[in-house]
């Protein structure tokens, strides 16, 4: 994994633009608690690529409030809030990831046995649990915008994670936007580790192999090859 280099003058500005004061698009942040304030500017900022984590945090506000402008009263009503429920859904999971996420530092990524926990028990669930509805509210967004939503619980289970990355990488790519907005998905290793079998991972001295495999004769085998390093970043 390359990890991005910046000047301080480039760090400064950056960060600047990472005020949450500047980022609110409605409210001032001056409404909020100091506390909650605090917190914002800690997820905001906490990212090996700020520059990255800005773009696409500009470009998800930008899709949120198009759609918002669209109808106020119905995209909240109809869209964000039922979304909330099934993203207050997630917590218990999100509360279990972090916890795998904490004992990153006690795992060897260079064992098998600790590469596979990483894979399974971060990786997996991450995509499958957390992402995907994250992937549901930017799509529901698209979807109110070009006036095709019907509700928030046939955009959340209509499609599969992999489909609804690649409706919103082609509106992505129309509208300008960030080219690495879904760059932590990987629709093959997410395959491989969901239905590949005892064939789909190959751990590896210094990676590991994600193996999707279409069933049929011959097989039809697409892969991917992770260092121990950017399996961990990704996840």
């Amino acid at each position: 994994m390359s990890i991005p280099t910046y000047t301080l003058e480039e760090l400064e500005s950056i960060f600047g633009r990472m005020d949450p004061e500047r980022l609110f698009f409605i409210r001032s942040g001056s409404d909020l608690e100091p506390e909650t304030f605090d917190a914002l500017i800690c997820k905001i900022a906490l990212s090996y690529d700020p520059a990255s984590r800005l773009q696409n945090l500009e470009y998800l506000l930008l899709i949120l409030h198009e759609a918002r402008a669209t109808d106020q009263e119905r995209f909240l009503i109809e869209v964000y809030l039922p979304w909330v429920s099934i993203q207050r859904s997630m917590k218990n999971q999100m509360i279990r990831i972090s916890e795998e996420f904490s004992r990153l530092s006690e795992l060897d990524v260079c064992s098998e046995s600790d590469t596979a926990h990483i894979a399974t028990k971060i990786y997996r669930p991450l995509v499958a649990d957390v992402l995907d509805p994250y992937l549901s509210l930017v799509m529901a967004c698209y979807q109110f915008k070009e006036g095709k939503y019907v509700n928030i619980h046939e955009t959340d289970v209509g499609q599969g994670e992999r489909s609804k990355a690649e409706y919103l990488a082609a509106r992505i790519k129309e509208g300008g936007g960030p080219v690495d907005f879904l760059s932590g998905y990987d629709p093959i290793v997410r395959n491989a580790l969901s239905h590949g079998g005892s064939s789909g991972v190959v751990y590896e001295k210094n990676s590991v192999l994600f193996r999707n495999i279409k069933r049929q004769v011959p097989p039809i085998v697409t892969t991917r090859r992770w260092t121990h390093d950017e399996l961990t970043s990704t996840s």
